[in-house]
C-alpha cells in the first residue's frame, strides 16, 4: 500500500506527510511536485518517493505513470486541494481507478459543496 500526497508545498500536506510517518514507513508515502518544486520538496520530505505530478494537462499523464510504477500496490489517494481534486475527477473519467483507493463523493456532490450559495 502507498499513499499519496499532492499539493506538496502546502500547510496541509506538510501536516498530512509529519501524521502518516508515525504510522507508516516513508517508503509507503508518495509525495509529489510540478516541474519546478523539486528542490524544495526534496528539502522538506527528505524520505518520501518524490514524484512529478503537473497541473493541468500533464496531471492525467503523470498519474497514469504513478499508477504504472507502483502496479503492485493499492494507492490510496487523500484529496488536499480542490483543483488538484478535479484533476482527479478528469482522470476518472477517462481511465478506471487502477490501483487508486479513495472515499470521494460524486462529482455532483462535490461541484455543489464547493459552491456557497447553492450550498445554502
Amino acid at each position: 500500500m502507498k499513499i499519496l500526497i499532492t499539493d506538496s508545498l502546502t500547510r496541509k500536506s506538510f501536516d498530512l506527510y509529519n501524521i502518516l510517518k508515525i504510522h507508516f514507513s516513508s517508503k509507503d508515502i508518495i509525495v509529489t511536485f510540478d516541474d519546478f518544486q523539486y528542490i524544495r520538496v526534496k528539502l522538506i520530505y527528505t524520505s518520501a518517493n518524490l514524484i512529478r505530478l503537473r497541473k493541468g494537462n500533464d496531471f492525467k499523464n503523470d498519474l497514469f505513470s504513478i499508477s504504472n510504477k507502483f502496479y503492485n500496490n493499492k494507492i490510496i489517494y487523500i484529496p488536499i486541494e480542490e483543483d488538484t481534486t478535479i484533476d482527479f475527477y478528469n482522470y476518472l473519467k477517462v481511465n478506471k481507478s487502477n490501483n487508486f483507493l479513495f472515499k470521494l463523493p460524486s462529482f455532483k456532490s462535490f461541484q455543489l459543496s464547493r459552491n456557497k450559495k447553492k450550498l445554502n
